[in-house]
Protein backbone atom coordinates (compact mmCIF):
# COMPACT_ATOMS: atom_id res chain seq x y z
CA UNK A 1 0.00 0.00 0.00
CA UNK A 2 1.43 3.65 -1.11
CA UNK A 3 -0.33 6.09 1.09
CA UNK A 4 -0.10 10.08 0.16
CA UNK A 5 -2.18 13.22 0.68
CA UNK A 6 -5.22 13.63 -1.35
CA UNK A 7 -4.84 17.64 -1.14
CA UNK A 8 -1.79 18.32 -2.72
CA UNK A 9 -2.19 17.60 -6.22
CA UNK A 10 -4.52 15.23 -7.93
CA UNK A 11 -1.29 14.93 -10.66
CA UNK A 12 0.91 12.87 -8.51
CA UNK A 13 -2.17 10.20 -7.85
CA UNK A 14 -3.00 10.24 -11.43
CA UNK A 15 0.30 9.59 -12.54
CA UNK A 16 0.57 6.29 -9.77
CA UNK A 17 -2.65 5.08 -11.46
CA UNK A 18 -1.34 5.14 -15.16
CA UNK A 19 1.74 3.00 -14.12
CA UNK A 20 -0.53 0.89 -11.43
CA UNK A 21 -1.07 -1.66 -14.50
CA UNK A 22 2.36 -2.03 -15.16
CA UNK A 23 3.90 -2.67 -11.95
CA UNK A 24 4.37 -6.53 -10.68
CA UNK A 25 1.41 -7.48 -8.33
CA UNK A 26 -0.39 -3.87 -9.33
CA UNK A 27 -0.76 -0.76 -6.79
CA UNK A 28 -2.92 0.10 -3.64
CA UNK A 29 -3.12 3.86 -3.02
CA UNK A 30 -4.69 5.04 0.24
CA UNK A 31 -5.57 8.55 0.17
CA UNK A 32 -5.12 9.52 3.67
CA UNK A 33 -6.68 13.34 3.51
CA UNK A 34 -8.71 15.32 1.79
CA UNK A 35 -9.51 14.43 -1.73
CA UNK A 36 -8.71 17.88 -3.99
CA UNK A 37 -9.56 17.73 -7.39
CA UNK A 38 -11.59 14.38 -7.41
CA UNK A 39 -12.74 14.64 -11.30
CA UNK A 40 -9.62 14.58 -12.60
CA UNK A 41 -8.42 11.36 -10.89
CA UNK A 42 -12.31 10.01 -11.61
CA UNK A 43 -11.30 11.21 -15.70
CA UNK A 44 -8.12 9.41 -15.28
CA UNK A 45 -9.58 5.90 -13.99
CA UNK A 46 -12.50 6.60 -16.56
CA UNK A 47 -10.12 6.71 -19.79
CA UNK A 48 -8.11 4.14 -17.85
CA UNK A 49 -11.04 1.80 -18.23
CA UNK A 50 -11.51 2.69 -21.83
CA UNK A 51 -7.89 1.22 -22.56
CA UNK A 52 -9.36 -2.17 -20.85
CA UNK A 53 -7.97 -1.33 -17.27
CA UNK A 54 -9.93 -2.64 -14.32
CA UNK A 55 -10.27 -0.75 -10.59
CA UNK A 56 -11.64 -0.51 -7.38
CA UNK A 57 -12.39 2.62 -5.09
CA UNK A 58 -13.51 2.36 -2.27
CA UNK A 59 -13.61 4.72 0.34
CA UNK A 60 -10.17 5.99 0.16
CA UNK A 61 -8.89 2.94 -0.87
CA UNK A 62 -7.85 2.68 -5.03
CA UNK A 63 -6.52 -0.79 -5.83
CA UNK A 64 -5.35 -1.84 -9.72
CA UNK A 65 -3.70 -5.34 -10.01
CA UNK A 66 -1.25 -5.90 -12.83
CA UNK A 67 -2.78 -6.01 -16.06
CA UNK A 68 -2.02 -5.21 -19.53
CA UNK A 69 -3.54 -1.76 -21.40
CA UNK A 70 -5.60 -2.76 -24.72
CA UNK A 71 -4.58 -0.35 -27.69
CA UNK A 72 -7.73 1.05 -29.18
CA UNK A 73 -8.51 4.26 -31.35
CA UNK A 74 -10.65 7.48 -29.28
CA UNK A 75 -11.61 10.80 -30.15
CA UNK A 76 -10.19 12.66 -27.76
CA UNK A 77 -12.46 15.94 -26.86
CA UNK A 78 -10.57 19.34 -26.29
CA UNK A 79 -9.56 20.68 -23.46
CA UNK A 80 -12.52 22.11 -21.18
CA UNK A 81 -10.17 24.09 -18.91
CA UNK A 82 -8.18 25.56 -21.73
CA UNK A 83 -12.17 27.03 -22.58
CA UNK A 84 -12.50 28.51 -19.81
CA UNK A 85 -10.15 31.53 -21.45
CA UNK A 86 -12.20 32.33 -24.27
CA UNK A 87 -15.84 32.40 -21.91
CA UNK A 88 -13.45 35.09 -19.96
CA UNK A 89 -12.84 36.90 -23.25
CA UNK A 90 -16.12 36.95 -23.96
CA UNK A 91 -17.50 37.99 -20.91
CA UNK A 92 -15.52 41.02 -21.05
CA UNK A 93 -15.73 41.91 -24.56
CA UNK A 94 -18.96 44.13 -25.78
CA UNK A 95 -19.96 41.77 -28.39
CA UNK A 96 -19.54 38.45 -30.31
CA UNK A 97 -20.01 34.89 -29.85
CA UNK A 98 -17.04 32.23 -29.93
CA UNK A 99 -17.43 28.69 -31.72
CA UNK A 100 -14.92 25.65 -29.89
CA UNK A 101 -15.32 22.48 -31.88
CA UNK A 102 -14.64 18.86 -29.69
CA UNK A 103 -16.52 19.95 -26.63
CA UNK A 104 -19.73 17.74 -25.45
CA UNK A 105 -22.65 18.20 -23.21
CA UNK A 106 -21.80 15.02 -21.72
CA UNK A 107 -18.10 15.59 -21.51
CA UNK A 108 -16.20 13.19 -19.18
CA UNK A 109 -14.42 16.21 -17.98
CA UNK A 110 -15.42 17.63 -14.27
CA UNK A 111 -14.32 21.02 -15.84
CA UNK A 112 -17.34 21.02 -18.17
CA UNK A 113 -19.09 22.82 -15.24
CA UNK A 114 -17.45 25.89 -16.61
CA UNK A 115 -20.87 26.23 -18.52
CA UNK A 116 -22.45 26.71 -15.67
CA UNK A 117 -20.46 28.96 -13.64
CA UNK A 118 -20.76 31.28 -16.74
CA UNK A 119 -24.24 31.34 -17.40
CA UNK A 120 -24.57 33.54 -14.08
CA UNK A 121 -21.60 35.94 -15.91
CA UNK A 122 -23.35 36.50 -19.02
CA UNK A 123 -22.55 33.72 -21.23
CA UNK A 124 -24.83 30.96 -22.98
CA UNK A 125 -23.30 28.03 -23.96
CA UNK A 126 -25.12 26.28 -27.14
CA UNK A 127 -24.57 22.65 -27.14
CA UNK A 128 -24.05 21.37 -31.03
CA UNK A 129 -22.95 17.77 -32.05
CA UNK A 130 -19.62 18.30 -32.11
CA UNK A 131 -19.07 21.92 -30.85
CA UNK A 132 -20.49 24.80 -28.09
CA UNK A 133 -21.27 27.84 -29.16
CA UNK A 134 -20.79 30.83 -26.86
CA UNK A 135 -22.91 33.80 -27.04
CA UNK A 136 -22.48 37.27 -24.70
CA UNK A 137 -26.46 37.65 -22.50
CA UNK A 138 -27.35 39.93 -19.71
CA UNK A 139 -27.57 37.69 -16.83
CA UNK A 140 -24.96 38.89 -15.26
CA UNK A 141 -25.35 38.28 -11.26
CA UNK A 142 -23.74 40.61 -8.85
CA UNK A 143 -22.31 38.02 -6.35
CA UNK A 144 -21.16 34.66 -6.67
CA UNK A 145 -19.68 32.20 -4.56
CA UNK A 146 -18.31 29.47 -5.49
CA UNK A 147 -16.24 26.28 -4.16
CA UNK A 148 -13.78 25.72 -6.97
CA UNK A 149 -11.73 22.57 -5.06
CA UNK A 150 -13.38 19.96 -7.66
CA UNK A 151 -11.92 22.80 -10.42
CA UNK A 152 -8.75 24.99 -9.26
CA UNK A 153 -7.80 25.11 -13.10
CA UNK A 154 -11.18 27.29 -13.46
CA UNK A 155 -10.23 29.37 -10.91
CA UNK A 156 -7.88 32.06 -12.24
CA UNK A 157 -10.18 33.18 -15.36
CA UNK A 158 -13.02 33.18 -13.28
CA UNK A 159 -11.22 35.79 -10.96
CA UNK A 160 -10.11 37.77 -13.65
CA UNK A 161 -14.48 37.77 -15.47
CA UNK A 162 -15.22 38.93 -12.05
CA UNK A 163 -12.76 41.83 -11.63
CA UNK A 164 -13.77 42.78 -14.94
CA UNK A 165 -17.57 42.77 -14.66
CA UNK A 166 -17.34 44.14 -10.87
CA UNK A 167 -19.16 41.19 -9.24
CA UNK A 168 -18.33 40.57 -5.41
CA UNK A 169 -17.17 37.20 -5.60
CA UNK A 170 -15.54 34.84 -2.93
CA UNK A 171 -13.85 31.87 -4.49
CA UNK A 172 -12.70 28.78 -2.16
CA UNK A 173 -11.31 25.87 -2.24
CA UNK A 174 -7.95 26.91 -4.03
CA UNK A 175 -5.74 25.43 -1.17
CA UNK A 176 -3.65 23.99 -4.37
CA UNK A 177 -3.09 26.96 -6.05
CA UNK A 178 -0.11 28.16 -4.05
CA UNK A 179 1.93 24.81 -5.34
CA UNK A 180 1.07 24.97 -9.24
CA UNK A 181 3.46 26.41 -11.47
CA UNK A 182 3.62 29.58 -9.39
CA UNK A 183 1.88 30.73 -5.99
CA UNK A 184 -1.41 31.52 -8.18
CA UNK A 185 -3.20 33.39 -5.49
CA UNK A 186 -0.69 35.72 -4.96
CA UNK A 187 0.34 36.25 -8.31
CA UNK A 188 -2.72 36.54 -9.54
CA UNK A 189 -3.01 39.73 -6.44
CA UNK A 190 0.13 40.98 -7.63
CA UNK A 191 -0.81 41.40 -11.17
CA UNK A 192 -4.42 42.20 -10.37
CA UNK A 193 -3.26 45.66 -8.23
CA UNK A 194 -1.87 46.68 -11.55
CA UNK A 195 -4.99 47.17 -12.83
CA UNK A 196 -5.81 49.10 -9.53
CA UNK A 197 -7.88 45.93 -8.60
CA UNK A 198 -7.53 45.23 -4.77
CA UNK A 199 -7.92 41.30 -3.61
CA UNK A 200 -8.28 39.57 0.02
CA UNK A 201 -6.52 36.35 -0.31
CA UNK A 202 -5.73 33.57 2.55
CA UNK A 203 -4.32 30.18 1.87
CA UNK A 204 -7.54 28.54 0.25
CA UNK A 205 -9.76 31.54 -1.32
CA UNK A 206 -10.30 34.89 -2.83
CA UNK A 207 -12.81 37.55 -1.85
CA UNK A 208 -13.23 40.35 -4.74
CA UNK A 209 -14.69 43.49 -4.05
CA UNK A 210 -17.24 44.71 -6.13
CA UNK A 211 -17.61 47.78 -8.69
CA UNK A 212 -13.79 48.46 -8.71
CA UNK A 213 -12.46 51.33 -11.44
CA UNK A 214 -10.29 49.35 -13.59
CA UNK A 215 -6.81 51.07 -14.85
CA UNK A 216 -4.55 50.19 -17.61
CA UNK A 217 -1.24 49.27 -15.86
CA UNK A 218 1.83 51.53 -16.61
CA UNK A 219 4.18 48.25 -15.58
CA UNK A 220 4.63 44.97 -17.51
CA UNK A 221 2.16 42.39 -16.13
CA UNK A 222 4.84 39.52 -15.46
CA UNK A 223 4.12 35.54 -15.92
CA UNK A 224 5.23 34.57 -12.92
CA UNK A 225 6.87 31.55 -15.15
CA UNK A 226 2.93 30.73 -15.46
CA UNK A 227 1.16 30.31 -18.18
CA UNK A 228 -2.29 31.00 -16.75
CA UNK A 229 -1.37 33.92 -15.22
CA UNK A 230 -1.20 35.55 -18.16
CA UNK A 231 -3.40 33.55 -19.82
CA UNK A 232 -5.68 34.75 -17.59
CA UNK A 233 -5.10 38.32 -17.45
CA UNK A 234 -5.22 38.90 -20.90
CA UNK A 235 -8.93 39.38 -21.11
CA UNK A 236 -8.55 42.83 -19.14
CA UNK A 237 -6.16 43.87 -21.64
Amino acid sequence: ILRLPGNVSSQFISALLMVAPTIENGLTLKINSKILSKPYIDLTLDLMREFGIEYSWENNLIKVKQQNYSAKNIKVENDWSAASFWYSFLALSKSGEIKIPNLYANSVQGDSVLSNIYSKLGIKTEFNEDSIVLFKTKNIAKEIELDLSNHPDLALPIIVTCCGLGIKAHLMGLESLKIKESNRLECIKKELRKFNISCEIDSSSIKIKENQKIVQPKSVIESHNDHRIVMSIASLC
